[in-house]
């Protein structure tokens, strides 16, 4: 995300992440904003238009935190509200009276007012955390704002709001610019969409997503804002997704782009759709999606006439165009009746590596009339390597642009790396084997999990078939690197 814009824009882009953690500007929502961080349930009773509710047993609730009543709300869904008097008791007031009477409804802790107080709170860069392994609920959609980082270490959020709502949304009047999510889990429960964003730009995710339902779409970004801020510019572009790790889901990544506005110019590290139901990718039919990289992904389709990666969605996209996949892996481990690529009327879309397996005998499993790159298959029951029937498909070294480089050879591997305190303003290094490499390298180390808040890290082949992989600590306190596993893609010219 560090880097510069164009010279023309004459801004220094920051890493929101960094930026915050050096300069104390992290805020804590439990601590500055009074998040309960309690899972507590009970039932209570309150009539139509009544703030009293009378709780089956005392709870936990205080004063000005968030509390939801299922059934007391608009259609019979929840009332959302806060608690203003009777706490410690098994009579409430609420600040809202309720639309619908309920008895012996389901009554808990509703955590998105006090997310959503700190966000609005925020001004110029910060990060708002909440502790290290903290279990909060959401009932109410969480609007992101600009300039501010939702840190959830090692924590989860969980979805009790309506079915079919969202829970991460950001304004479609302006763009989302240098903001996001980072670490921890959400179990969306029934939501229909975990996050929905209007033209983000320079922003950074890292999430994981438990189970939803067979519809939920994960991640949905539209190039639909107004041209506003500092970019003055509809576009999405400029993003990060370092990590996306999903459960049943019907769509992972659903990019929407526009005529007056592309998705372009973003780098998507690490995807993972575990129980895909309808498609793992989506580009819109709006088209406009251009110019991104994908550099590895991992599509299990459970259903169906599922798609693993659908770009275009009909063949009248427009500018569905310049998409690199560098390592992409489709299953079918149910043996069903789906496409693992379908291209529609793509033109230039690159494939490094792509594997698929599971696919029945006889299937097709590429679908479209794309005139595209198809560059090493090395898929399972399918067509022999380097081989694909599919009309339009042609092998042939990768290249970026009619004079680039073609890329010999990629390598990709999983490694465990131990457990490595860091020293305040130090760093360390070690070293993992990837058989086939040689100096000079290009080397890309994506950790499978979250690193502590301002851990620098880098890597490059230190002799033959050796990658080391570097940490640095600018901070002034010991950070803690936990053992986890990191891939390693290695790329040859």
């Amino acid at each position: 995300m560090a880097g510069f814009m164009a010279p023309t824009q004459g801004l220094v882009m920051w890493n929101p992440i960094s930026t915050a953690q050096v300069l104390g500007l992290a805020i804590d929502v439990v601590r500055d904003f009074d998040a309960s961080g309690s899972l507590a349930s009970t039932t209570g009773s309150i009539a139509a238009g009544a703030n009293a509710l009378t709780l089956g047993s005392p709870s936990d609730f205080r004063i000005g935190q968030g509390i939801v009543v299922q059934g007391a709300g608009a259609g019979g869904g929840p009332l959302v509200t806060t608690i203003i008097g009777g706490a410690g008791t098994a009579y409430l007031t609420l600040a809202a009276p309720a639309i619908a009477a309920v008895s012996g409804a389901t009554v808990e802790h509703d955590d998105s007012w006090a997310w959503q107080a700190a966000i609005d709170a925020a001004s110029g860069p910060c990060i708002i955390q909440c502790p290290p392994g903290s279990a909060m609920n959401i009932a109410a959609t969480v609007q992101l704002s600009s300039e501010v980082v939702l840190a959830l270490p090692a924590s989860t959020l969980y979805w009790i709001g309506p079915a079919g709502g969202t829970i991460f949304s950001s304004s479609q009047a302006a763009p989302l610019v240098r903001s996001g999510i980072i670490g921890g889990c959400v179990d969306p429960g029934a939501a229909g969409q975990v996050i929905d964003l209007h033209s983000p730009q320079y922003c950074a995710f890292d999430l994981e997503v438990a189970d939803g339902s067979d519809t939920l779409t994960v991640m949905r970004w539209a190039a639909d804002a107004q041209a506003t801020g500092p970019l003055n510019s509809t576009d999405a572009m400029g993003n990060l997704v370092q990590r996306l790790v999903a459960g049943t889901c019907g769509t992972l990544l659903d990019l929407a782009g526009q005529s007056g506005g592309a998705v372009t110019l973003n780098t998507f590290a690490y995807l993972e759709g575990r129980d895909c139901q309808v498609a793992g990718l989506v580009c819109e039919a709006s088209g406009n999606v251009n110019t991104n990289t994908f550099l590895k992904a991992n599509i299990v389709l459970t259903a169906n006439n599922a798609i693993g990666v659908d770009l275009g969605q009909t063949d009248a996209a427009p500018n569905i165009a310049n998409l690199i996949f560098v390592d992409l892996s489709i299953a079918n481990p149910n043996g069903l009746t789906c496409t693992g690529l379908y291209l529609h009327s793509s033109t230039t879309v690159q494939v490094l590596s792509y594997s698929y397996s599971g696919f029945p005998t006889g299937s097709s499993v590429n679908g479209g009339k794309a005139v595209s790159y198809y560059i090493r298959d090395t898929g399972v029951g399918g067509p022999p390597a380097m081989q694909d029937a599919t009309l339009g498909w042609s092998v042939t070294p990768l290249q970026i642009g009619p004079t680039g480089t073609p890329v010999k050879n990629h390598f990709s591997v999983l490694q465990t790396i131990q457990a490595t305190p860091i020293p305040p303003q130090s760093g360390l290094s070690t070293s993992a084997q990837v058989s086939g490499t040689q100096p000079g390298d290009t080397v890309v180390a994506t950790p499978v999990g979250m690193m502590p808040l301002g851990v620098v890290w880098s890597a490059a082949v230190l002799s033959d078939n050796a990658v080391a992989l570097y940490f640095t600590n600018p901070t002034m306190a010991a950070l803690a690197v936990p053992q986890t596993q990191w891939r390693f893609d290695v790329w040859q010219y």
